[in-house]
């Protein structure tokens, strides 16, 4: 892995190695004052990639001894602290974008709601937060490092703010999802809140990302040259070890994320074999190509394929039945047309499941293939049907592939090992001086 850089304001300085190896700090140990900002953090707001970082991050961050902080969203609309463990977490309102009031503002405003609908919530949240942190800055709150994700431009009107180094942390851009998804947006929607998730990477004095794919496809989109790379972490403790034989699938049950290419292989399989039962396990996001709701599709394409009685979808469900359902399992199958750094995937490689997975972004970067996984080009049905076949007739082999799965990422991805991977990118950025 060739060395890569970081932004700091006008000038790159470079910075070692940071990559899915463990590492120890370059400083030594400094108290930070550190404050994450999601709109996404569970239990509250879901447990979707970006609030399964925000919570690891902060918690692994806290257990080094730093005062942690986050911003996230209350479903309530009401804000309120709390201490989840050793964080402090403020919830605060979505709220809504200020635009001009009065009689004749009303086609501004109705030109904005039409044109900008995403846009406008996405601000709406980032305003939001800047409030809540500028409220904090009142009664003395002071931070040394504040990140939030490149997504939605939650850090929009933050990224400049004086008294602390904003740090961008990339999960994939709005653009890119919804291509993949082929969400119907407004031109001018799609092209504005492109362009502020840009202009606030741009701004903030450091860009990281969890894999070479995500970082790279940056770079040719918004010309960032400099970012580091590290992996989410994930507790693996949390995680007991796979004891069942059903085949599982966990995510958003949405386009780009390939649910489809996945019930076909599996009803090729049920044609000749008689497979593991198959559990679905996500909510339905987005559209299919013809206009019709994705969950409407599947639905549609399991009565189709006649596997219904085969197939288990269980739409959402809370964070343990999900590490449950993983103890139950023996196969995660994650047939994506891109994907980041999946949670989905290092879940079930900690509990010791035998990964298939589509030849795409982060995958290629977390999977051996035949060791500590399987790999298929993506979109191949074929390919996915017969690498699922190879596993179902090898249970030796597939049992080996969970181990080495759970090993790999016990190494490289657990939480104490990533901790001191941020805390390394951290302080550089501060030079060693934490409050300086």
């Amino acid at each position: 892995m060739r060395p890569l850089a970081i932004r700091s304001g006008k000038e790159s300085c470079p910075v070692r190695v940071i990559s899915c190896a463990p590492i120890g700090p370059v400083y030594p140990l400094l108290h930070m004052r550190i404050l994450y900002i999601s709109n996404e953090y569970p239990p509250e707001t879901g447990f979707g990639g970006i609030g399964t970082y925000t919570r690891n991050a902060a918690a692994g961050m806290a257990s080094l001894g730093h005062d942690v902080h986050v911003i996230c969203r209350s479903d309530s609309g009401e804000g309120r602290r709390y201490v989840d463990g050793a964080v402090t977490v403020h919830r605060a309102g979505a709220g809504t974008y200020p635009l001009p009031e009065g009689r004749l503002w009303y086609p501004v405003r109705s030109a904005c709601r039409a044109l900008l609908p995403e846009t406008l919530i996405r601000l709406a949240w980032a305003k939001q937060a800047y409030a809540t942190l500028r409220a904090l800055h009142k009664v003395g709150e002071r931070f040394d490092i504040i990140e939030f994700p490149e997504c939605g431009a939650e850090g929009y009107y933050v990224a400049k703010y004086a008294r602390a180094l904003a740090v961008v942390r990339l999960h994939t851009p709005w653009k890119t999802v919804a291509a993949l998804d082929a969400i119907r947006q407004r031109p001018l929607d799609g092209v504005l809140m492109s362009c502020t998730e840009r202009a606030t990477a741009r701004a903030a004095r450091a860009v990281t990302s969890p894999t070479l794919s995500l970082a790279s496809l940056v770079r040719k989109q918004w010309g960032i040259s400099d970012i580091a790379v590290y992996p989410n972490p994930i507790p693996v403790s949390e995680y007991a070890l796979s004891v069942g034989n059903e085949w599982i699938y966990i995510g958003r049950v949405e386009r780009r994320k390939g649910v489809h290419i996945l019930l076909s292989a599996y009803a090729n399989l049920c044609k000749s074999i008689d497979p593991p039962r198959l559990r679905i396990v996500g909510r339905p996001f987005g559209p299919w190509e013809d206009g019709r709701e994705y969950g409407d599709y599947i639905d549609g394409l399991m009565r189709k394929s006649q596997i219904s009685r085969k197939v288990e979808w269980i739409r959402g469900t809370d964070h343990d039945s999900v590490k449950d359902l993983l103890r139950r399992s023996s196969v995660a199958i994650l047939p994506s047309l891109w994907e980041n750094f999946s949670y989905s995937c290092l879940e079930a490689m900690a509990s010791g499941c035998a990964v298939v997975a589509s030849r795409c972004g982060g995958f290629e970067e977390i999977i051996r293939d035949g060791e500590n996984g399987v790999l298929f080009p993506a979109g191949n049905i074929e390919a996915l049907t017969q690498a699922l076949y190879r596993l179902y007739k090898q249970e030796d082999i597939r049992r080996r592939i969970g181990c080495t799965a759970r090993a790999y990422v016990t190494r490289y991805c657990d939480t104490p090992v990533v901790s001191r991977q941020i805390e390394a990118c951290y302080m550089h950025l501060l030079g060693g001086n934490p409050n300086g």
